[in-house]
């Protein structure tokens, strides 16, 4: 078994953020038997998204130096 890469790591990291996110936005619209289960769907649906958000600037942040050196020809 090999480990993954930091740049797998981060983009199965942010694979999984954007599937939880589609999972509890269809969660989020369906009706809620409480008011605190639906406070709670709502938390944890702006809470994947901004995993997604911080796991793909984790990525860009990776991949930007390994751009810049490509194009100097590095």
């Amino acid at each position: 078994m090999s480990i993954p890469s930091l740049s797998d790591a981060l983009r199965l990291r942010a694979a999984i953020a954007k599937d939880q996110t589609a999972h509890w936005r269809r969660i989020f619209w369906d009706p809620a038997p409480s008011k605190r289960e639906a406070q709670r769907r709502e938390y944890l649906w702006f809470w994947w998204r901004c995993t997604v958000l911080f796991a793909e600037l984790s990525f860009r942040s990776l991949t930007i130096p390994a751009e810049r050196s490509f194009a100097r020809g590095r």
